[in-house]
């Protein structure tokens, strides 16, 4: 008979199995009830000795496995902890300069991590502790319940980081509540004021910033911006403003070293070195005037993505003069809302001999001076691959895509919220075979992926129509590159 009691550690209730006096019949001759209690002892005893020999096989296996441990090397320990301490996208980061996707913020454990595997053992401490690379990248979203602790991992960071290169990213969006509650009264006007983070830690910081080498900033005080000019050794810079917060300036005429820049609703001027070495630039909701004077000053870029760029009226100055030529850009991608006078200096001004990607969106107007543009799209290099289209209404009758010249070796066509008619006109194109030679598509003839995004309106039944034009195109298209044995080609509608 069991009874229920309270285990004195976890405090559950469990079943006793222990025999108790009443679990033993009263009417029982001594002699039987004295063999009775001789059966369920050696059965206890039994079950006693299986216990203690699973435990020690158990127990066998812990020193095992920490025999093992102990005798790896602290070289090997320190790189398995900072393969451990890695997140995917950080495993995944060593690409060539150019190849990766651009404004990526790198991704690490936070330090609370590193305290976690050194808890284990004095020798795993230890290891942790010599190892600066494992502290080198501080990744942190900010929150007031946690901000004390974040403060002290940060020092810890910061010292067992030695004097290599620091990787920062933070986040402030759940602080400006905090600061405006707690330390000034709620004025905004106030903000100057702020630090970069808190009191506490602000001059470790400082100390600090000539060994910044990536840097990644969400919604910063202002500190943080007047404070670039110091970081002369940043390789990557990333900045995300409030929308409409206080405008300032960016100086990176120290930053020599800077190659990837990521601007997210800035609205300031940017103060760039004599010769920029800057490779990637993307900008969110930046001045088309403050874009187009980096693309006119920075000879090294590889990849340009402008999305929603801010229209300001335009200013002719001395750089559109004479052409630029920017040999090394590969992706370029500049969209803006509406027309204005700097499409026209983009289109006509600009050359790209190494383009290989090219976004053209966002007109909301037909473009007024379509010569220029064929013009542009004619100096289009024969290395050109990728084309997106998100706009349709450049051309009234939907004959843009007939500007391209036929040698490109265009690979693949994105069709980004286009209506009916100009994806219909598109596939039509597509699907023409020339008449002299061996049968292939005149235009295109390398082409294997087709991408339409956004374009549902297609799909809809007309009301005299079983079916809509633009579905039976696309068969039509298919069923001729099929018919040519073009079994390659994709047709992508997500």
């Amino acid at each position: 008979m069991s009874t229920t009691t309270t285990c004195p550690c976890c405090h559950q209730p469990t079943a006793d199995r222990t025999t108790s006096l009443a679990a033993f019949p009263s009417n029982l001759v001594p002699q039987a009830e004295i063999e009775l209690i001789h059966n369920k002892a050696s059965r206890l005893r039994g079950s006693i000795d299986q216990i203690r020999g699973a435990l020690a096989v158990l127990f066998r296996r812990l020193n095992a496995i920490q025999s093992a441990t102990r005798d790896l090397p602290p070289e090997t320990l320190s790189h398995i902890f900072q393969y451990a301490a890695r997140t995917e996208e950080n495993k995944l980061e060593n690409t060539e300069e150019g190849d990766s996707t651009p404004g990526d913020v790198s991704s690490h454990t936070e330090p609370s991590f590193l305290l976690a595997l050194g808890s284990v053992s004095t020798q795993w401490r230890d290891v942790i502790r010599s190892t600066p690379r494992l502290w080198s990248v501080l990744h942190f979203k900010l929150k007031p319940t946690k901000l004390g602790d974040h403060i002290s991992l940060i020092k810890l960071a910061l010292s067992n980081s030695g004097s290599i290169p620091l990787d920062i990213t933070l986040d402030f969006s759940n602080l400006w509540n905090y600061w405006y509650q707690h330390n000034h009264g709620g004025e905004d006007e106030e903000c100057d004021s702020i630090g970069l983070l808190d009191p506490s830690i602000d001059g470790v910081l400082f100390e600090n910033m000539p060994r910044m080498d990536r840097l990644h900033l969400s919604t910063p005080p202002p500190k943080w911006i007047a404070s670039i000019p110091q970081l002369s050794q940043l390789t990557s810079l990333s900045i995300t403003l409030i929308e409409y917060g206080v405008v300032q300036d960016l100086c990176l005429i120290d930053c020599t070293s800077l190659r990837h820049l990521t601007l997210i609703h800035f609205q300031g001027k940017i103060h760039l070195p004599p010769s920029p070495g800057i490779t990637s630039v993307v900008f969110y909701r930046v001045s088309i005037d403050t874009a187009l004077e980096l693309l006119f000053h920075c000879q090294s870029l590889i990849h340009f993505d402008g999305s929603s760029l801010i229209f300001c009226p335009f200013e002719p100055s001395s750089q559109f003069s004479t052409p630029t030529t920017l040999g090394h850009l590969r992706t370029l991608r500049l969209d803006a809302c509406r027309y204005n006078e700097w499409h026209d200096a983009i289109v006509q001004y600009l050359r790209f001999p190494a383009l290989e990607e090219l976004h053209w969106c966002g007109n909301d107007v037909p473009w007024p001076n379509p010569d220029i543009v064929k013009n542009f799209f004619h100096c289009l290099p024969l290395v050109f691959k990728t084309l997106y289209f998100n706009s349709t209404v450049a051309f009234s009758d939907y004959s843009l895509i007939s500007l391209l010249p036929n040698g490109l070796r265009v690979e693949h066509i994105a069709l980004v919220h286009c209506d009916r008619g100009f994806i219909s006109d598109v596939v039509k194109k597509l699907t023409v075979v020339r008449e002299n030679g061996p049968p292939v598509f005149e235009l295109f003839p390398k082409l294997r992926k087709l991408t339409i995004v956004g374009s549902d309106g297609m799909f809809e039944v007309a009301r005299d129509r079983v079916q809509p034009e633009v579905i039976e195109e696309l068969y039509r298209m298919l069923e001729k590159r099929v018919e040519l044995g073009d079994n390659n080609f994709c047709l992508e509608i997500p």
